[in-house]
């Protein structure tokens, strides 16, 4: 028992570690942080959320810090945006767990932040290659799948791509009507910042780009999520 509860405050300790390094580069997204404090042990994979809070698993927390740790901010970036992008809420027919979290690490790559750059790994690479420039919605890159667009099984692309566990997902308005307000606020304080990340929650990777397009933010919201 003395080892778990100290493995668990280890990992509080990580978290909220990365959580301070993550609004350090992206600081639009400190209230969102904000809304996802620790609810519990995740039995599945190394991190979950439900959109009310988030939940890890100890021992492969601290194993994934090992290797690299922007391993691990990286992950809970990735978790922050599915909330953000309302993914544990709603449910679109026919996209899978795949096609949301290659949007989302697609919108991460994106950044090309150097404190969330992982190991060199081919398929990803060579999916990304594939995804082009212009950031995808989860529905186009279903049809992708769909389409054995990519040379790869959906075995080796999960493998690649999907590290949170989204067993805890389930549609919840009061939910997805929560973060539609944190997204729209971070939207409005990256607006006002222009200070470092460029994510901004609203499913594109660049903010600025779509306001250099002369693009509504909340439109943009709705076209992504």
């Amino acid at each position: 028992m003395a080892d778990t509860d100290n493995m668990q405050a280890l990992g509080l300790r990580i978290l909220d570690h990365c959580r301070l390094e993550l609004t350090v580069l992206f600081p639009h997204f400190e209230a969102a942080f904000a809304a996802l404090p620790w609810s519990g042990v995740s039995p599945g994979a190394t991190i979950g959320t439900d959109g009310a809070g988030i939940a890890f698993d100890p021992r492969k927390l601290l194993t994934m810090y090992h290797s690299p740790p922007a391993a691990v901010r990286r992950l809970y970036l990735h978790t922050l945006l599915h909330c953000l992008f309302l993914h544990p809420f709603r449910v679109e027919a026919g996209v899978t767990d795949l096609a949301l979290d290659m949007a989302v690490e697609q919108i991460i790559e994106h950044e090309q932040q150097p404190r969330l750059a992982l190991d060199r790994d081919p398929v990803r690479e060579k999916c990304f290659a594939l995804l082009g420039a212009e950031p995808l919605s989860s529905i186009r890159i279903q049809n992708l799948l769909d389409g054995n667009y990519f040379p790869y099984s959906r075995e080796e692309l999960t493998a690649a791509f999907c590290h949170d566990d989204h067993a805890l997902w389930r549609p919840s308005p009061s939910l997805q009507s929560k973060w539609q307000h944190i997204s729209a606020a971070a939207g409005g304080a990256k607006r006002g910042s222009g200070q470092r990340g460029r994510l901004a929650g609203d499913g594109t990777e660049s903010v600025d780009a779509a306001y250099r397009k002369g693009r509504d933010y909340r439109s943009f919201l709705r076209r992504f999520t």
